[in-house]
């Protein structure tokens, strides 16, 4: 189960939020073998996608387009001439058609397979798919998400009760070019004293009595990054629910 820090996290966080599932620490995974994406209709689909295709270039990995299609009778036959049948080959056309449509967006020769995964829950759906150690899976914010921040919905809290790999959340709305960005302590708001990050960490970075502003008054600061030769190929926060 998600913890109070990473809930508040997932519900808050201006940059990406990687959860790791328990025992992942001991995974004999040297780097990433695939980055699969998630993809649906709703607003913010297309920022996932240039982020997960960013992301694949980056670790010079294969990218997996995915749709998960939920197959609940008696939720979707909303006419008496549907069939559970019928339902579902209209479900999966229309997931196959937003699939075919990101991936026609994409160069040619770049290295992507399409997927379509039904079940009748989120669950049954994503454990059809084939999974294996060093698998990355991306997905977006809910369309409940502030502007440029994360908001974990309910189709990716249900794939995470069951995925036995990493997931990233992103948000829906992408940052402007900048080299600058914020930094908070967000165990702050809920009440908690930051860890390492915060009391040993932070003050080598940015010294002690800035340390000590943010801490007393749970505000952010503008941070300028420096440019690297080698700069990270996820900007994100990693969270590994114990074990």
């Amino acid at each position: 189960s998600v913890g109070c820090v990473s809930s508040q996290l997932l519900h808050s966080a201006h940059v990406p939020i990687c959860l790791a599932p328990r025992g992942h620490r001991h995974s004999s995974a040297k780097k990433i073998r695939e980055v699969t994406c998630a993809l649906g209709t709703r607003v913010g689909a297309d920022v996932l996608l240039r982020t997960a295709v960013r992301t694949s270039k980056r670790m010079e990995t294969p990218l997996r387009l995915v749709s998960l299609v939920e197959l609940d009778p008696h939720h979707h036959l909303r006419d008496h001439r549907d069939t559970s049948e019928s339902v579902r080959e209209r479900a999966v056309a229309h997931a196959q058609s937003t699939l075919d449509e990101a991936k026609s967006a994409l160069p040619e020769d770049f290295p992507v397979s399409v997927t379509i995964a039904d079940g009748s829950s989120v669950e049954s759906a994503v454990r059809k798919l084939d999974w294996q150690d060093g698998d990355l899976v991306m997905v977006g914010s809910s369309r409940l998400a502030q502007p440029r921040r994360l908001f974990l919905g309910s189709t990716a809290a249900k794939m995470l009760r069951v995925l036995p790999v990493p997931m990233v959340v992103v948000p829906k709305q992408e940052f402007p070019s900048r080299d600058y960005y914020d930094v908070w302590l967000p165990d702050l708001a809920l009440g908690l004293i930051p860890g390492a990050g915060g009391t040993v960490s932070l003050p080598r970075r940015i010294g002690r009595q800035r340390t000590a502003w943010l801490a007393l008054s749970g505000r952010a600061i503008e941070a300028t990054f420096r440019a690297t030769k080698t700069p990270p190929y996820i900007s994100c926060v990693v969270i590994v629910q114990g074990g």
